[in-house]
């Protein structure tokens, strides 16, 4: 594949966005091991909010991109799932294995992303 140097950032910004997913699944992970919902909560918002700029400035370049609506669907999914971990870790005792349930919420929301942004 020919890649113009006009094409690069475009790449660069699409594998930002994997990363940020990436970096999402990492504090979600991090919570579940800690139980610190503040850290959590500090963290998530930030990992978040650079997630959702990253698309907008994919969205902003390419609007047009058909895979492009699935992602920000898959970004707007996302808020259910610490939404959900949240609430089981606050509990006393903490439920692990529904903890590790809504952790395995994840695994299928990187696949879709990793695939539609290809």
């Amino acid at each position: 594949m020919h890649l113009t140097d006009d094409d690069l950032p475009l790449l660069t910004s699409i594998q930002q966005l994997n990363v940020q997913l990436l970096k999402i699944q990492v504090i979600l992970y991090n919570y579940y091991l800690t139980a610190d919902s503040a850290l959590f909560a500090k963290q998530f918002s930030v990992g978040f909010d650079a997630l959702s700029r990253n698309h907008g400035a994919i969205e902003e370049e390419i609007p047009e991109a058909p895979r492009l609506s699935s992602i920000g669907s898959l970004i707007d999914s996302l808020l259910t799932i610490p939404t959900s971990l949240d609430g089981v870790m606050r509990r006393s005792p903490v439920d692990w294995d529904q903890s590790r349930s809504i952790l395995a919420e994840m695994d299928p929301v990187i696949q879709q992303m990793d695939a539609d942004s290809l």
